[in-house]
């Protein structure tokens, strides 16, 4: 089923689709992919999970997922290198992807063995690569990088510190954050549209806190749209940290409806989705007066008055305050 898409601002440099599984992001994310696409916009589709819907080709169209399996960080990677053969400003931008996540600039190919000779290349410089050619050809080799072994050479090292290690040694969130953005750097230009599948996954709860602002830093020249579908509420809560114009929609029955983004609908948001309670949420003083209300003019059963606030206890277990508050609230009505 198509998405309704009559709500959707194509020129917002952030949106965040959030719902319930089975609402329709990802229908959504891959209509709104086409309409760039239809738009003349080139279009960069990342899927962290099995199950995208983005289309496989297409010009100006460029898509990494997880429906490949156990080597679509690979076919990315394949095409990263390729990329940095030449100097240009993609192999500058790949350095400084690796620069911001801490590591050094540089990247090093060993094309039989961990006990080889590392040819290293220095992502900060414009100086030709030529060695680099013989590892660029697309196709020519495959790394699996979810497991701990490495197929068909040549590996890939990082340098961290004073350490040299092969990529496959860094955390799953660490290889699918360098992968992803250096993938973005191979590719962008200026306006580009890019749409991420559930970027929170295997990602450290601090990395999905700068996630969006670490994008907008990274490629905030090339003024690019991002559109990103999350479950998670840490997405939600830090976009505002991106210092952009940001909208959040509610997917439901696969259309995308515009959400207040304030601090108080921001609240609601997270309630209403997440079932989650901010620290001195002033939402949750409006919402139980608007449950009490309801209640006692009978436009409230008495089941459901006691169903929302049992889940108001189980999202407040850990604050002891706003627990106190809704158990004295709920009992105005007992």
């Amino acid at each position: 089923m198509r998405t309704r898409l009559h709500d959707f601002d194509y020129d917002c440099p952030l949106s965040i689709l959030i719902g319930e599984n089975g609402s329709g992001k990802s229908q959504a994310l891959a209509d709104i992919a086409e309409a760039y696409i239809s738009k003349n916009r080139t279009v960069i589709a990342i899927a962290n999970c099995p199950f995208d819907k983005f289309r496989d080709k297409g010009k100006r169209y460029f898509f990494m997922g997880g429906r490949y399996g156990q080597t679509f960080l690979s076919i990315a990677l394949q095409r990263v290198i390729a990329s940095i053969k030449e100097p240009s400003d993609t192999r500058f931008l790949i350095g400084t992807v690796l620069e911001r996540l801490g590591y050094q600039p540089r990247m090093g190919i060993c094309q039989e063995n961990a006990k080889a000779r590392i040819d290293w290349f220095d992502l900060s410089s414009s100086q030709s690569s030529e060695s680099l050619s013989r590892y660029s050809d697309e196709g020519a080799w495959t790394l699996n990088l979810y497991k701990d072994e490495l197929r068909n050479w040549p590996a890939i090292f990082l340098h961290k510190g004073n350490e040299q290690f092969p990529m496959e040694q860094a955390s799953s969130g660490e290889i699918q954050l360098i992968t992803t953005l250096a993938f973005i750097a191979s590719h962008i230009d200026k306006d580009a549209a890019i749409l991420i599948d559930e970027p929170e996954n295997s990602l450290h709860p601090r990395w999905q806190r700068d996630y969006i602002k670490r994008l907008f830093d990274l490629f905030h020249y090339h003024r690019p749209r991002v559109v990103i579908a999350t479950h998670s509420p840490v997405m939600v809560t830090t976009a505002p940290h991106a210092e952009m114009p940001w909208q959040a929609y509610a997917v439901k029955d696969n259309a995308p409806r515009p959400l207040d983004c304030g601090d108080e609908g921001m609240e609601q948001v997270l309630w209403d989705v997440f079932r989650m309670l901010t620290p001195r949420s002033a939402f949750l003083s409006h919402h139980m007066t608007t449950l009490l209300h309801r209640r006692q003019q009978g436009m409230l059963t008495e089941q459901l008055f006691h169903r929302e606030f049992d889940e108001l206890e189980a999202a407040a277990a850990h604050d002891g305050k706003q627990l106190q508050l809704i158990r004295k609230a709920r009992m105005l009505v007992s």
